[in-house]
Protein backbone atom coordinates (compact mmCIF):
# COMPACT_ATOMS: atom_id res chain seq x y z
CA UNK A 1 0.00 0.00 0.00
CA UNK A 2 1.29 3.48 -0.90
CA UNK A 3 2.24 5.85 1.90
CA UNK A 4 3.40 9.41 2.35
CA UNK A 5 6.99 10.19 1.49
CA UNK A 6 7.25 13.32 3.68
CA UNK A 7 5.82 14.35 7.01
CA UNK A 8 5.90 18.10 6.30
CA UNK A 9 5.54 20.26 3.21
CA UNK A 10 7.14 23.62 4.03
CA UNK A 11 5.28 26.38 2.16
CA UNK A 12 6.78 29.88 2.22
CA UNK A 13 7.11 32.89 -0.07
CA UNK A 14 10.78 33.67 0.22
CA UNK A 15 12.51 36.97 0.07
CA UNK A 16 15.94 38.04 1.25
CA UNK A 17 15.03 38.45 4.93
CA UNK A 18 12.83 35.36 5.20
CA UNK A 19 15.40 33.29 3.32
CA UNK A 20 18.19 34.13 5.73
CA UNK A 21 15.93 33.62 8.74
CA UNK A 22 14.73 30.25 7.41
CA UNK A 23 18.25 29.00 6.74
CA UNK A 24 19.91 30.38 9.86
CA UNK A 25 17.24 30.04 12.52
CA UNK A 26 13.92 28.39 11.72
CA UNK A 27 14.85 25.27 9.73
CA UNK A 28 17.72 23.99 11.89
CA UNK A 29 15.95 24.52 15.21
CA UNK A 30 12.38 23.63 14.28
CA UNK A 31 13.22 20.43 12.44
CA UNK A 32 15.63 19.32 15.19
CA UNK A 33 12.74 19.60 17.66
CA UNK A 34 10.28 18.02 15.24
CA UNK A 35 12.46 14.94 14.68
CA UNK A 36 12.34 14.30 18.43
CA UNK A 37 8.63 15.05 18.77
CA UNK A 38 7.64 12.73 15.92
CA UNK A 39 9.42 9.89 17.71
CA UNK A 40 7.55 10.72 20.93
CA UNK A 41 4.09 11.39 19.40
CA UNK A 42 4.11 8.96 16.45
CA UNK A 43 6.43 6.22 17.73
CA UNK A 44 8.55 6.33 14.58
CA UNK A 45 11.28 8.39 12.98
CA UNK A 46 10.56 11.61 11.12
CA UNK A 47 9.86 10.91 7.42
CA UNK A 48 11.43 14.14 6.22
CA UNK A 49 10.31 17.42 4.76
CA UNK A 50 9.58 18.76 1.32
CA UNK A 51 11.05 22.23 0.88
CA UNK A 52 11.42 23.32 -2.70
CA UNK A 53 14.89 24.80 -2.21
CA UNK A 54 16.24 21.54 -0.86
CA UNK A 55 14.04 18.95 -2.56
CA UNK A 56 13.55 20.00 -6.19
CA UNK A 57 16.03 18.45 -8.57
CA UNK A 58 17.87 20.79 -10.95
CA UNK A 59 16.30 20.69 -14.39
CA UNK A 60 13.26 18.71 -13.21
CA UNK A 61 9.77 19.94 -14.12
CA UNK A 62 9.28 21.90 -10.89
CA UNK A 63 5.49 22.38 -11.11
CA UNK A 64 5.02 18.61 -11.28
CA UNK A 65 7.47 18.02 -8.45
CA UNK A 66 5.75 20.63 -6.26
CA UNK A 67 2.39 18.95 -6.86
CA UNK A 68 3.86 15.55 -5.97
CA UNK A 69 5.42 17.05 -2.85
CA UNK A 70 2.00 18.32 -1.79
CA UNK A 71 0.35 14.95 -2.44
CA UNK A 72 3.08 13.01 -0.69
CA UNK A 73 3.19 15.13 2.49
CA UNK A 74 1.11 14.47 5.60
CA UNK A 75 0.76 18.12 6.64
CA UNK A 76 1.43 21.53 5.16
CA UNK A 77 3.29 24.07 7.27
CA UNK A 78 2.58 27.49 5.74
CA UNK A 79 4.85 30.29 6.91
CA UNK A 80 2.61 33.23 6.09
CA UNK A 81 3.50 36.79 5.22
CA UNK A 82 1.34 39.32 3.37
CA UNK A 83 3.24 38.55 0.16
CA UNK A 84 2.50 34.83 0.61
CA UNK A 85 -1.13 35.50 -0.23
CA UNK A 86 -0.14 37.19 -3.50
CA UNK A 87 1.62 34.11 -4.88
CA UNK A 88 -0.37 31.74 -7.08
CA UNK A 89 1.85 28.82 -6.04
CA UNK A 90 1.49 29.60 -2.36
CA UNK A 91 -2.30 29.75 -2.84
CA UNK A 92 -2.18 26.34 -4.55
CA UNK A 93 -0.17 24.89 -1.67
CA UNK A 94 -2.35 26.53 1.00
CA UNK A 95 -5.72 25.47 -0.45
CA UNK A 96 -4.54 21.97 -1.44
CA UNK A 97 -3.81 21.23 2.22
CA UNK A 98 -6.82 23.16 3.52
CA UNK A 99 -9.13 21.05 1.35
CA UNK A 100 -7.92 17.94 3.20
CA UNK A 101 -9.09 19.49 6.45
CA UNK A 102 -8.07 22.38 8.67
CA UNK A 103 -5.95 20.10 10.89
CA UNK A 104 -3.67 19.23 7.96
CA UNK A 105 -2.82 22.86 7.17
CA UNK A 106 -0.77 24.67 9.80
CA UNK A 107 -0.51 28.41 9.07
CA UNK A 108 2.16 30.25 11.04
CA UNK A 109 2.52 34.02 10.87
CA UNK A 110 6.02 35.27 10.14
CA UNK A 111 4.85 38.82 9.54
CA UNK A 112 1.96 41.00 10.68
CA UNK A 113 -1.08 38.73 10.26
CA UNK A 114 -3.58 41.59 10.09
CA UNK A 115 -3.30 41.58 6.28
CA UNK A 116 -3.98 37.84 6.03
CA UNK A 117 -7.26 36.57 4.66
CA UNK A 118 -9.86 35.55 7.21
CA UNK A 119 -9.41 31.82 6.52
CA UNK A 120 -5.72 32.04 7.52
CA UNK A 121 -6.36 34.18 10.61
CA UNK A 122 -9.06 31.78 11.82
CA UNK A 123 -6.82 28.70 11.80
CA UNK A 124 -3.42 30.27 12.54
CA UNK A 125 -1.38 27.96 14.71
CA UNK A 126 1.40 30.26 15.90
CA UNK A 127 2.75 33.78 15.53
CA UNK A 128 6.50 33.97 15.02
CA UNK A 129 6.50 37.48 13.56
CA UNK A 130 8.35 38.96 16.55
CA UNK A 131 11.20 36.51 15.96
CA UNK A 132 11.90 37.03 12.26
CA UNK A 133 15.23 38.73 12.81
CA UNK A 134 18.39 38.10 10.85
CA UNK A 135 22.01 38.30 11.79
CA UNK A 136 24.15 36.72 14.44
CA UNK A 137 23.00 39.21 17.07
CA UNK A 138 19.56 37.57 17.30
CA UNK A 139 21.09 34.49 18.93
CA UNK A 140 22.52 36.67 21.72
CA UNK A 141 19.17 38.16 22.76
CA UNK A 142 16.56 37.09 25.30
CA UNK A 143 14.15 36.94 22.38
CA UNK A 144 16.07 33.95 20.98
CA UNK A 145 15.20 31.95 24.10
CA UNK A 146 11.52 32.86 23.65
CA UNK A 147 11.80 31.92 19.97
CA UNK A 148 13.08 28.46 20.88
CA UNK A 149 10.21 27.96 23.33
CA UNK A 150 7.70 28.95 20.62
CA UNK A 151 9.32 26.49 18.20
CA UNK A 152 9.15 23.70 20.79
CA UNK A 153 5.42 24.34 21.26
CA UNK A 154 4.84 24.50 17.49
CA UNK A 155 6.84 21.30 17.01
CA UNK A 156 4.65 19.38 19.45
CA UNK A 157 1.52 20.62 17.64
CA UNK A 158 2.90 19.69 14.22
CA UNK A 159 3.99 16.24 15.44
CA UNK A 160 0.51 15.59 16.83
CA UNK A 161 -1.04 16.61 13.51
CA UNK A 162 1.39 14.38 11.62
CA UNK A 163 0.26 11.49 13.81
CA UNK A 164 -3.40 12.29 13.13
CA UNK A 165 -3.04 12.88 9.37
CA UNK A 166 -5.53 11.01 7.19
CA UNK A 167 -4.42 7.86 5.43
CA UNK A 168 -2.51 8.45 2.21
CA UNK A 169 -4.40 8.82 -1.04
CA UNK A 170 -3.77 10.56 -4.33
CA UNK A 171 -4.85 13.95 -3.00
CA UNK A 172 -6.22 16.45 -5.50
CA UNK A 173 -4.29 19.64 -6.10
CA UNK A 174 -6.34 22.80 -5.70
CA UNK A 175 -4.75 25.01 -8.34
CA UNK A 176 -5.77 28.41 -7.02
CA UNK A 177 -4.63 31.76 -8.25
CA UNK A 178 -4.64 34.91 -6.19
CA UNK A 179 -7.54 36.17 -8.30
CA UNK A 180 -9.58 33.03 -7.50
CA UNK A 181 -8.78 33.05 -3.81
CA UNK A 182 -10.84 34.52 -1.05
CA UNK A 183 -12.07 38.00 -2.09
CA UNK A 184 -10.67 39.47 1.13
CA UNK A 185 -7.07 38.92 -0.02
CA UNK A 186 -5.56 42.24 -0.88
CA UNK A 187 -8.62 44.35 -0.12
CA UNK A 188 -7.49 45.32 3.35
CA UNK A 189 -4.13 46.50 2.07
CA UNK A 190 -5.67 48.34 -0.86
CA UNK A 191 -8.28 50.05 1.35
CA UNK A 192 -5.81 51.08 4.07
Amino acid sequence: MADYRYDVFLSVKRDDIFGDWLRDHFIPLFFAYLRQDVIVKCNRQFAGRFFYEQTLRPGAPWPDELKEGIRQSRVGLALCSPEYFYSDWCMTEFYSFLNRGSKVLIPVSIYDGEAFPKVARNIQSADLSDYVLVGKGFKDTERYIDFQEKLKTLSKDVAARIGAAPQYCDWPIEEKTVAESEPEIGQKTLES
